[in-house]
């Protein structure tokens, strides 16, 4: 799902906080949000599946928190923003209500538990091979501090200040290391021609 790009004002909408914006943003993910959190009591001894309709919840306002709201670039497409989102709602569930030592106490074993094809769009898989393959050449060349924050931002999908805070460093650097990420990035697909 595209539900950003090429909408501009959608995104300002969104960043703003506008009703009308955060009501499109929820009827386009909800499903997919609802997925996750069904997956992640579904097969549970001791939980309850009507707990559903609060980590959705729970998930959506964090989702529409202005930190949140602000830390979605629109660069990168929306539903694994609030699909890592939704996986860290459940997994604070989780641990709440003591119950995450039974999935193997950690996020990682959360998210496998989670993962569905509800979660994943069609257009999840819109790059072409060559694109991929400039992408993937681009991230084994970075150096240590550009990897780290590739993995935070891009791979655990954090926002910035929780990115900032794992890597000891500040948002203001985060953001420098961020845009160099980018701009080499689009060096890259430019000198293939591909961007």
């Amino acid at each position: 799902m595209t539900l950003f790009f090429g909408r501009p004002d959608l995104l300002r909408q969104f960043r703003a906080g506008e009703r009308a914006a955060l009501e499109e943003v929820y009827w386009a993910y909800l499903d997919c949000v609802e997925a996750i959190a069904r997956r992640g009591f579904m097969g549970v001894s001791g939980t309850d599946p009507q707990n559903v309709p609060d980590v959705v919840q729970q998930s959506f306002v964090r989702a529409f928190s202005e930190q949140s709201r602000m830390g979605f670039d629109g660069l990168r497409e929306y539903g694994p923003f609030i699909a890592t989102i939704a996986r860290h709602t459940l997994a604070d569930w989780w641990r709440r209500h003591g119950k995450l030592q039974a999935l193997g106490d950690d996020l990682d074993t959360v998210a496998r538990a989670t993962e569905t094809s509800a979660s994943r769009q069609p257009e999840d898989d819109y790059a072409d091979a060559q694109t991929v393959r400039i992408v993937e050449t681009y991230l084994a060349t970075l150096d240590p501090p550009l990897r780290a924050v590739h993995e935070e931002l891009y791979v655990k999908g954090r926002p910035q200040r929780e990115a900032a805070l794992a890597l000891g460093i500040s948002r203001q650097s985060l953001r420098t290391l961020d845009k160099r990420l980018r701009k080499g990035l689009e060096a890259a697909l430019a000198a293939a021609k591909v961007g």
